[in-house]
């Protein structure tokens, strides 16, 4: 393990101690402690390139694995947020779901080093989009009749989140690290357990907003299943012919592509929706934007915003550090007027983009016309160095950082118990201090941190950046701290240090991280 991994492992273990001391129950600090210990071991003895050399799968270039990163930050954030539901004994979503997000992490861990050769072995079976439909309804009816029982969701948790990580990184190469792969593995299924165990319905109250999530994400899976002709053909050969070859294709593919998407939307989301919610989605979302003035000036202000943005990509003829802060910036303008006026208003707007953005990645990745050429062209402006593989996903993991903290809320129905600083954890971790590292490193930094290109400058103003703004959001707008300011102060230390140490994607890694840290109650 190189010296700056060894940073970041070292960043993890603090934050590791904070959430054990606010865990109640024994099993989850034992796991969670497994988890640590088994990834460090094998994020030192095993490098990227063994793992690649036996099965087929290419990791994002220049990164290391991040095993340690990509399998904690998830658990650390579940169990810090539902420690006192679980000591409690208030259900699924405060104790058995972090039990089960840990024994996943151990389930990906073992079967990426000592199962590497079976999976290597079984890819045609496992990346099969029908072997993908059998394990859900399997799930499906083993969770219905057995869903209070914790092994139940231990055992289709690990499941499906191994077809998830096999088709991950077979049919997406080069565009994910081990880690980064891992957390967004463990974050789809949770939600997919989440919307097998609530299907068909119906939902009340704050419930409505985790369920509009949860279709979403249920429905860009199915739409990836349906279009899986298109996907297995265009990732077989983008990697192996010139992408003006993808444009070549004729105009059935992508008749074809839409067809899927309206099917998707107007068969299967739309009426699965209706039945959660009891009432006719369309309506509900139109009833829900104009309920109120305030709410119609805070879509005003958002659509200027986007305007703002399109115009940045419009007039800039390639990518740069300081362009991709104006995103952040932006994003800034976004979230804490939604967070300050209406979180779920910016709950489902949230969930909305980022089934867009999903969509119209696919039109881009695949060229489908009439836009997929004028799309990639554009999407360059975001682009930068980590960007190696089939997707673009810096913007997509802005969103979903911003997003992520307000979305388990909304999951564990806290939306409407107050403003907390946990909601903010990506506002401040990578809206206000990976900015502020950004700009005044680039700028004016000179003393690097060992091993890597970050600067302790950068590092000392992304921290003074973050306790500004949180000692702005505390007394204007009446933000509660979890824990009091020292936790705070912590909390924002950890952050700017992990991001001066870590090589995986801070856009998605900072504000899970910081949201583990703000949530802890010791």
């Amino acid at each position: 393990m190189q010296g700056t991994g060894v940073l970041e492992v070292s960043v993890i273990f603090c934050s590791l101690i904070c959430v054990l001391l606010t865990a109640n129950e024994s099993l989850i600090q034992i796991l969670l402690v497994c988890v640590f210990m088994l990834a460090t071991l094998i994020q030192s003895l095993i490098p990227p390139q063994d793992i690649s050399s036996v099965t087929t799968w290419k990791f994002r270039q220049k990164a290391s694995t991040g095993l340690v990163t990509g399998s904690v930050l998830l658990p650390m954030a579940f169990v810090a947020h539902g420690a006192d539901g679980c000591a409690n004994s208030k259900g699924m979503w405060a104790c058995t779901l972090p039990i089960t997000v840990l024994t996943t992490s151990i389930a990906l861990l073992l079967a990426v080093t000592i199962g590497r050769r079976v999976l290597s072995g079984w890819t045609r079976i496992l990346c099969s989009p029908y072997l993908l439909v059998v394990i859900h309804i399997w799930c499906y009816f083993l969770l219905k009749p057995y869903g209070s029982y914790i092994g139940v969701y231990v055992i289709c948790g690990a499941v499906i989140a191994l077809i998830y990580f096999s088709h991950l990184m077979t049919c997406l190469p080069v565009s994910f690290s081990l880690g980064e792969a891992l957390l967004i593995v463990q974050w789809l299924t949770v939600l997919m357990l989440d919307s097998l165990t609530i299907f068909p319905g119906p939902v009340i109250g704050s419930q409505t907003f985790g369920a509009c999530l949860q279709v979403l994400v249920v429905g860009s899976i199915t739409a990836a299943f349906f279009v899986h002709p298109i996907y297995s053909d265009g990732f077989e050969r983008i990697f192996g012919t010139p992408a003006k070859d993808l444009e070549k294709r004729g105009l059935s593919w992508s008749v074809y592509f839409y067809a899927v998407f309206a099917a998707v939307n107007l068969i299967f989301l739309l009426p699965w929706l209706g039945i959660l919610i009891q009432e006719n989605p369309v309506l509900y979302g139109l009833n829900f934007m104009f309920a109120s003035y305030d709410r119609i000036w805070l879509m005003f202000a958002w659509a200027v915003l986007v305007t703002i943005a399109v115009s940045v990509v419009s007039l800039t003829p390639a990518s740069s550090t300081v362009v991709r802060k104006y995103f952040h910036l932006i994003a800034i303008a976004t979230y804490i007027p939604g967070l300050a006026y209406d979180p779920e208003l910016l709950c489902l707007a949230s969930a909305g983009s980022f089934f867009v953005f999903l969509f119209l990645e696919s039109i881009r990745v695949l060229r489908i016309k009439p836009f997929g050429s004028f799309l990639h062209e554009a999407f360059q402006v975001f682009v930068d160095e980590r960007d190696s593989g089939v997707l673009t996903l810096t913007h997509i993991y802005l969103l979903v950082g911003l997003s992520l903290p307000i979305w388990i809320y909304s999951e564990g129905h806290y939306l409407k118990s107050g403003l907390f600083l946990p909601l903010f954890s990506g506002v401040l971790s990578i809206g206000v201090g990976d900015t502020a590292a950004s700009i005044v490193g680039s700028k004016f930094g000179s003393i690097h941190w060992p091993g890597t290109k970050k600067t302790v400058e950068g590092t000392a103003a992304a921290i003074v950046s973050q306790v500004v703004c949180c000692h702005l959001l505390e007394t204007y707008l009446k933000v509660v701290p979890t824990r009091g300011g020292s936790m705070t102060l912590l909390a924002i230390i950890l952050t700017s240090l992990l991001e001066a140490f870590t090589d995986q994607i801070d856009n998605i890694i900072l504000p899970v991280f910081m949201f583990a840290l703000l949530s802890c109650k010791f």
